[in-house]
């Protein structure tokens, strides 16, 4: 999905302004010519550009003014200067520029071909440099956490505590950027060479340029504050974990680290939560709100969303308070966190914003509240805007459901929603569609909208179940559902008889055994993996807890599988990467992970078994229906891929909009086998090249608060990333706001 090359061309001369524009459109480039310095200017603030090519002399604005001008707004342009003639002052201003090339009129085309192509030569080998140079990085902190994985396990509690604890007391000392971290690691490194008999390999202290405060902890130089004091407090911490007191700890300290320490020790709860990510503790929040445990689900989402800073994680932590709200009841909270939550969402940015209306308007139908309707009817307009079709229309089925709605529009909705490429997002969102399809179809009905009902009760009844059992649907949808049935002469599927056979209403129990169940088999609910971020697994719409695969590794051996569906694993390559010590110890631990995951994915209404042994290989049964969110992002990704060598972008954006909506985090972020990280770089490329494509669009079409929001979620998974900068400073200077740029 890589975006072609973009050359903005500053020439006064008519004629010769058309020819370099047609000679770089031919080979590929895509070029945008002006004759003022001033158009050119205007050109820079609204869409990215590679590449200037600027005549010097010209009335108004001259070529260098443009190109220095160009700089400020895109430190990464690359120039090229062509002139008559170049008097000293303006050779020495080009070199002071950094211009990469000079072309003396008349030139042939060819020079400046060759020029174009040298400079976009190193410029690629620049970013393969600082590409590599990140990936280095990255590979460096995982081999440092893998040293205190290790050197944990040889002198427990005395490597990993006060690692910990230096990164805390950073950031209750405010300490910025990436400096926690570097004081992370590099205590725990300062710990692991402690330990007698076990020294760090040598090659670490070769990798640490880039990170000066970590290589002076590791040739012993100036060991920081914080991180004396995090290793002299794990000396004196007990075989539970338990911070010890203040007056435990000798020596004389900087007041603000042993201020920081004390409110520490005050609230030990802060101390083991700030254990888990954002991603993590939202999906605990989740795990609460599923099993009904408001309370501890309100704390979760509370400690998520109480962040100052506006995050994705601390949105979905204010939608989670509200849902909580509905379910004890509290009108005023939800009101509240509904306020909340859509102000945070429009400070991210218009995409978030109009999916969080959605979200937020689908809490307020939970509690029936009078402002819902009004609310999807914003989502609607908001989703048009972003060109969200698929949640656009599942917003107007909604509305419909609220309302009495016409059939025509009805048949519209339902066209978009069962269109092919929405297959999979569909099945993400199946209980809800089908909620709202059952409340049109018992004030209109339509042809289109009981044959679209039949397909999805045939072949998802798990899905609908959850309502049903909720007491969500009133006896006139509970009809609807055995009408259908009867309209097809079809017996129901087993899973929906077990329901009516137990309806309260005796003429529903009656036409359900007259339809009688299905046989064979019951088919099995669909399963929803999220491996992108924190592991999280649902069935039938309702989510399962992870603590029942007992172990990390089994939660890790369950994302393989899904991440290797539909092919089968060899038993040996699996017994290697997960157990490589112990061949029989390995085979046993197979054993029983596999038990585990066979139990935690059974769908206790079908005979489906969920995870298939064959001979001397393993894989998730292919007859489980599956929601997997990195197959996803995959076919989203491929999609735009297809659409772009089609030199159609714009069919490409609803798919790299789709690629950047999934991605919730780092695939499968705390683990550190060598499988995982090679998925996790795979997707993020495929992550970041989405975002880089959709500011580079969404820029030239103007549409800049958009092509900000996602400026900054690249910055975000790139912080030290200087393309993505610039593309945030464009946008804040586009947008006119030049005291944030």
């Amino acid at each position: 999905m890589s975006r072609p090359v973009r050359i903005l061309v500053l020439e006064d001369d008519p004629s010769l302004r058309a020819i370099l524009e047609e000679v770089l459109k031919s080979h590929g480039f895509e070029v945008v010519a002006s004759s003022r310095g001033e158009e050119a200017i205007q050109h820079a603030r609204g869409s990215r550009f590679d590449l200037i090519v600027a005549d010097i002399r010209m009335e108004g604005m001259n070529g260098l003014d443009t190109i220095e001008k160009a700089k400020e707004l895109q430190p990464g342009i690359g120039s090229i200067v062509v002139s008559g003639f170049a008097s000293e002052e303006e050779t020495l201003r080009a070199v002071k520029l950094n211009v990469a090339g000079y072309l003396k009129k008349p030139f042939k085309i060819d020079a400046l071909l060759e020029l174009v192509n040298k400079h976009l030569n190193k410029r690629g080998r620049e970013r393969a440099r600082e590409d590599e140079v990140s990936a280095l990085k990255k590979s460096l902190l995982w081999s440092l956490r893998r040293q205190g994985h290790l050197a944990e396990k040889l002198s427990p509690g005395k490597v990993e505590p006060a690692a910990h604890l230096a990164a805390q007391l950073a950031r209750h000392l405010g300490y910025s950027g990436n400096l926690p971290m570097q004081l992370q690691h590099g205590t725990m490194m300062t710990a692991v060479a402690r330990i007698e008999g076990y020294e760090p390999p040598d090659y670490l202290l070769q990798s640490l340029e880039a990170y000066p405060l970590l290589y002076s902890f590791l040739v012993g130089e100036n060991l920081p504050e914080t991180a004396r004091f995090a290793l002299a407090v794990s000396e004196k911490m007990g075989s539970d974990g338990a911070l010890p007191s203040l007056d435990c700890i000798e020596g004389e300290w900087d007041p603000r680290l042993t201020e920081a320490y004390a409110r520490l020790i005050a609230s030990p709860e802060e101390s083991s939560q700030e254990k888990l990510s954002s991603s993590g503790l939202l999906s605990l929040a989740r795990t609460l709100e599923h099993a009904g445990d408001w309370a501890g689900a309100r704390q979760a989402y509370q400690e998520v969303g109480s962040a100052e800073s506006i995050s994705a994680e601390g949105v979905q932590a204010r939608l989670g308070l509200a849902r909580v709200a509905v379910a004890q009841g509290a009108t005023k909270e939800l009101e509240s966190a509904v306020q909340e939550v859509l102000e945070k969402a429009k400070a991210m940015g218009p995409v978030s914003h109009a999916v969080t209306e959605l979200q937020a308007a689908q809490v307020l139908r939970r509690a029936h509240h009078p402002a819902a309707l009004k609310l999807l009817k914003r989502a609607i307009s908001s989703l048009e805007t972003v060109n969200l079709d698929f949640l656009q229309a599942r917003a107007k089925l909604a509305a419909l459901a609220e309302e009495s709605g016409a059939s025509d529009s009805l048949a519209q909705v339902l066209a978009v929603l069962s269109e092919p490429r929405h297959r999979l997002e569909l099945l993400e969102h199946l209980e809800q569609v089908l909620y709202d399809l059952l409340h049109c179809l018992s004030k209109v009905s339509t042809e289109e909208g009981y044959e679209f009902l039949q397909s999805l009760i045939y072949d998802y009844p798990g899905e609908l179940l959850p309502s049903l059992a909720a007491g969500r649907m009133e006896a006139e949808q509970r009809s609807l559902v055995l009408e259908v049935a009867e309209k097809t002469g079809r017996p129901l599927p087993r899973v929906l008889m077990a329901y009516f056979s137990q309806d309260p209403l005796p003429e529903l129990r009656q036409r359900a055994i007259r339809l009688g169940a299905e046989e064979g088999s019951e088919r099995a609910s669909v399963l929803r993996i999220y491996a992108l971020g924190t592991l999280e697994v649902s069935l039938g719409g309702k989510g399962l807890d992870s603590k029942e695969l007992k172990t990390q590794k089994t939660r890790f051996l369950l994302a393989r599988l899904f991440g290797n569906n539909p092919r089968a694993l060899p038993v040996e390559r699996v017994m290697d990467e997960f157990w490589p010590d112990s061949t029989e110890g390995a085979r046993n631990n197979l054993n029983t992970s596999v038990s585990l995951i066979r139990r935690f994915l059974k769908d206790p209404r079908s005979e489906v078994d969920p995870v298939l042994r064959i001979g001397e290989t393993i894989s998730i049964n292919p007859d489980l229906p599956i929601w997997h969110d990195v197959d996803e992002l995959d076919r989203a990704a491929g999609a735009a891929q297809k659409a772009i060598q089609a030199d159609n972008i714009a069919a490409a954006i609803p798919h790299l909009r789709r690629v950047v909506q999934l991605y919730r985090g780092p695939y499968l972020e705390s683990c550190y086998m060598d499988w995982a990280l090679e998925r996790r770089t795979r997707l993020e490329v495929r992550v970041v090249t989405a975002l880089r494509l959709l500011c580079e669009h969404l820029s030239q079409q103007r549409r800049h608060a958009e092509a900000l929001e996602y400026a900054l979620r690249l910055l975000s998974i790139h912080p030290d990333d200087v393309e993505a900068r610039d593309l945030v400073m464009q946008s804040f200077i586009a947008m006119e706001q030049h005291n944030k740029a």
